[in-house]
């Protein structure tokens, strides 16, 4: 039997919602906010040279790519006390304190929206205790990578 994946479930994001990499007018900070928000954010990398393409990757919040490089599967919990959706992510003190309250956690959009204010302050501040760490299926398999090394593993 052949199964059947929705673009959200394959991309792991919340949203069908995917922003044009439009080269030129894409800034990293509408990327973030498209892909902080459950979207799928992209880089308009077209124009760009390695070393810049390299420069916008790591406007990515230092202490999120260090938590997951950082991470093992034993660190990682399923949760929907941050999005009210379930997902996984490194598990730090906001879920923590979050899931103390499991049963007044609110259904997808509702708790995303409500914690969503929070969450950008603590990336804004290079906050890892109340950053909403998501690490996809396992952050065994990230790695920090410079763009060329990736292109290069591809060609």
């Amino acid at each position: 039997m052949k199964q059947s994946m929705t673009l959200t479930s394959l991309l792991n994001i919340t949203h069908s919602i995917i922003q044009a990499g439009m080269a030129g007018a894409t800034i990293p900070e509408l990327v973030a906010t498209i892909s902080n928000d459950g979207g799928l954010g992209t880089i308009g990398a077209g124009y760009m040279s390695l070393a810049q393409l390299n420069d916008e990757i790591d406007k990515a919040p230092a202490v999120h790519k260090e938590a997951i490089t950082t991470s093992t599967e034993t660190d990682t919990t399923l949760t929907k006390a941050i999005s009210g959706k379930e997902a996984r992510g490194i598990k730090n003190q906001l879920i923590v304190n979050l899931e103390q309250y499991y049963e007044d956690i609110l259904p997808y959009p509702y708790q995303n929206d409500l914690t969503s204010p929070f969450r950008k302050l603590a990336a804004q501040n290079n906050n890892v205790v109340d950053l909403h760490l998501w690490c996809g299926q396992t952050p065994r398999l990230a790695k920090v990578n410079y763009a060329k090394d990736i292109f290069r593993s591809l060609i």
